[in-house]
């Protein structure tokens, strides 16, 4: 009986862990505007694409 209840408080956890991981499409950086952290790294972008972005 233990088991069950268990069970579903790991999930809840899992669950919250990777809502806070996912972030909404507007923070994917626009071709046309700067990186607002130049000195870090844009998550959602390829090496070859960031270089790109930061020389402009």
């Amino acid at each position: 009986m233990g088991t069950g209840e268990k069970g579903d408080e790991e999930d809840e956890e899992d669950e919250g862990k990777k809502g806070k991981k996912q972030l909404p499409i507007t923070h994917y950086p626009l071709p046309n505007t700067q990186c607002p952290m130049p000195h870090a790294p844009c998550p959602f972008i390829t090496n070859l694409e960031r270089q790109r972005f930061h020389r402009r």
